[in-house]
């Protein structure tokens, strides 16, 4: 197991990331982070819309580099853990990160038509933003010719006398938690309003700038938008909307802006479409509510899954760009209901990423070993030793079907109901305070192993 709070991985740079011009041409040139034992992400290419493209990979610096809940003593060393991550799909190129405080997620998509590759060795790696380099893609305009290298031709870490940039990095368990988060949370927020690039930019413009805690609503009003400061059932909740700035430089290029979300949602997802790219923006419900708090998808590791499915499944992957639970259960021959569900399990293994824009899943192989990702997550830790120490979970003494339960808190017993569904109440504290808006409890989630567990011995 990692030390508390950090996970050490070192990673390998051939060179610093750079931005080179030529004759006028800007040649831009992400160096990959190299791990030994894994093959190097490669992709050598050209990006088209040459400003646009710029815009969105400094916009992703962008949000990495902001906080907005971090004390300032500890901003210089999150920053230095904060290396945005870059997949290299079938046919899609995606850079996402989260701000420093881990409330706001970020996500860049390139898709067919946004870049021609000469070279494309489909992986995950996290690459190196630094400032120089962001500040030579503010420099880039329409009609430079814009060339991305994602790492060298034939780099390893040390080869014959040559020596590579090497640093190691201690990386925040928070940022592993968020991405498993943010693939969940994404697939609880319906569509809510759409309305065009030059609309949205309008309402952006419109907001105060001054810093607010107070929940605000964004509702429609005729081809735009507007906010108010009442719930409305086809509002979308916003706090902090200064989080929304960086999708001021983009949107006045962009065909349309959609919004995710509602009044009681657990965050909200803003969608920037160029057509041929997109670019996302999800905020978590409150400013000092980071998305590694989130615990939603916990549900799905109380139950086991049928590892045989979803070994099937990620060999079934082959980086693509857009997995449906659909098209996969009719290529496997196996029901829709259990793809889906083994879809969420590889979601929580980190070995797959949900788009909200496509309303599908992309192959993502977040770049660290992921033996122990399970373990990271403390609520389920927490309840697994439940479980292990005997006598700390019975059934209560007026069960009669398995969905009443005695759980064993730090000085008293709690009750647990166990309901349909994902659905339980709780007497913890922690219960009475989240509900089960941020997933379930440490006692809830091991009333359910041992009700799974109970239920696979009266099977047998």
């Amino acid at each position: 197991m990692p030390a508390a709070g950090t996970i050490e991985h070192t990673t390998h740079f051939a060179a610093a990331s750079r931005l080179d011009v030529a004759d006028g041409r800007p040649d831009l040139r992400l160096e990959a982070a190299i791990r030994p034992e894994h093959a190097t992400v490669r992709f050598d290419g050209e990006l088209t819309r040459a400003a646009l493209s710029a815009r969105l990979l400094a916009s992703i610096r962008r949000v990495v580099g902001a906080r907005y809940h971090v004390p300032a003593a500890m901003l210089g060393r999150i920053l230095r853990q904060s290396d945005p991550v870059l997949t290299v799909g079938d046919d899609t190129l995606r850079v996402e990160g989260f701000s420093a405080c881990a409330g706001v997620y970020a996500r860049a998509d390139f898709a067919p038509g946004s870049h021609l590759a000469a070279v494309r060795s489909p992986g995950t790696t996290n690459v190196d933003f630094g400032d120089t380099l962001c500040g030579e893609l503010a420099r880039v305009r329409d009609g430079d010719s814009f060339r991305l290298r994602i790492g060298a031709e034939g780099v390893a870490v040390t080869h014959g006398g040559g020596t590579t940039f090497e640093r190691k990095v201690p990386l925040p368990v928070r940022w592993l938690r968020s991405f498993v988060a943010v693939q969940d949370v994404q697939t609880a927020l319906p569509l809510r309003h759409e309305v065009s690039g030059v609309e949205g930019l309008r309402f952006l413009r419109s907001l105060p700038r001054a810093t607010s805690r107070v929940p605000v609503f964004v509702v429609a009003a005729g081809r735009g938008l507007r906010v108010t400061s009442r719930a409305d059932g086809a509002g979308v909740r916003v706090v902090a909307p200064e989080r929304l700035r960086p999708l001021e430089d983009l949107l006045h290029g962009a065909q349309t802006l959609r919004i995710h979300g509602g009044p009681d949602a657990p965050g909200s997802a803003w969608t920037a479409d160029f057509g041929d790219r997109r670019f996302t923006l999800l905020l978590s419900p409150e400013v000092w509510r980071g998305f590694s708090g989130e615990g939603r998808a916990l549900a799905a590791l109380t139950e086991p899954p049928d590892e045989a499915l979803v070994s099937l499944l990620r060999r079934a992957l082959h980086w693509r760009s857009s997995l449906r639970a659909a098209d996969l259960a009719r290529e496997l021959g196996e029901p829709k209901d259990t793809v889906a569900r083994a879809l969420v399990v590889l979601g929580v293994r980190g070995a797959v990423g949900y788009d909200l824009a496509d309303g599908a899943w992309f192959h993502r192989e977040l770049p660290y070993d992921l033996a122990w990702l399970d373990a990271l997550q403390p609520r389920f830790a927490a309840a697994e030793a439940l479980v292990r120490d005997v006598g700390a979970v019975r059934r209560a003494a007026d069960d009669s079907d398995g969905s009443r339960w005695d759980v064993r808190g730090t000085d008293v017993v709690h009750f647990v109901v166990l309901g349909s569904g994902d659905t339980a109440t709780c007497t913890c504290p922690w219960h009475a305070k989240h509900g089960s808006e941020r997933g379930a409890c440490k006692h809830v989630l091991a009333a359910r192993m041992a009700r799974d567990a109970a239920d696979d011995g009266d099977a047998q």
